[in-house]
């Protein structure tokens, strides 16, 4: 009975042993640097499938992926060897085993450095780009918020001075007491259309200045901000909008070109 219950766990343990030697797990960098980490489940027409810690499958375009590593070793993964993948390797024989040399202790480390420090960098140069987008947004929305609270008043101002100054009086008059005049306007003007014109001016003045203000700070998240695809100046993907810098093209003939505004969908 002994010996025949040995001989069922050697025969579960053969058969489990190449299902353990299956899965492979992947550290994905994609070239929106984003990252992707999972369990290879196959690839498909150039789409590769796996499956996350939390148990989510997800589809990733190899043509998205920048750069692959192995999350137990963090050893560099050929792209070409991951678009003929398949979802298991079947474990080698004994003898292939024991054809194959094992690379030595030495050299095994220094490309695991050398893989987790690309990591690294690719992880420091993903946060520095989001860095700097979520800077822009800010940047350019606030400017914009601000543009537009300047603009209306300095609308409200120059509707005061309008509105003070549309009616007058050719001479001077005694009875509405019309004594005074306004710089650049027509004729004489009572006490009280003096100082609602000035009020109107102050408003005007001071919106022209929040109004440039928020310009200025527009621009400046325009030019801090990555390129947008296709080098345009507003680009408008799905729900996003985002401004930056746009990019300057000149043809053979001298003339210069730029895009203003992009769009996917």
């Amino acid at each position: 009975m002994r010996r025949l219950m040995g001989m069922l766990a050697m025969v579960l343990v053969l058969v489990a042993l190449p299902a353990l030697s299956q899965a492979q797990t992947l550290r994905l960098i994609l070239k929106d640097h984003s990252v992707v980490t999972g369990t290879v489940l196959g690839v498909d027409e150039g789409v590769l499938s796996v499956q996350t810690d939390a148990g989510k499958e997800v589809d990733v375009p190899l043509a998205k992926v920048k750069k692959a590593f192995d999350a137990d070793t963090s050893e560099v993964v050929s792209l070409d060897s991951l678009a003929g993948a398949k979802p298991a390797t079947a474990s080698a024989s004994a003898d292939d085993q024991a054809d194959e040399a094992p690379a030595p202790k030495a050299k095994r480390h220094h490309a695991a450095r050398a893989a987790q420090a690309a990591v690294d960098e690719q992880s420091e140069e993903m946060r520095h780009y989001r860095a700097r987008k979520t800077t822009s947004e800010i940047l350019d929305w606030t400017g914009l918020g601000v543009g537009l609270v300047g603009i209306v008043v300095m609308g409200c101002g120059v509707s005061e001075m309008n509105n003070a100054t549309s009616t007058y009086y050719k001479s001077t008059n005694n009875n509405a007491g019309a004594y005074y005049t306004i710089s650049g306007e027509p004729g004489y003007y009572t006490a009280d259309q003096v100082a609602s014109y000035d009020e109107g001016q102050g408003w005007a003045i001071t919106g022209g200045v929040v109004t440039v203000a928020g310009l200025i700070t527009t621009i400046i998240g325009a030019a801090i901000s990555p390129r947008n695809p296709e080098g345009a100046m507003l680009h408008i993907e799905g729900s996003q909008v985002a401004l930056a810098m746009p990019v300057l093209d000149v043809t053979r003939s001298g003339e210069m070109r730029t895009t203003l505004v992009g769009a996917r969908f």
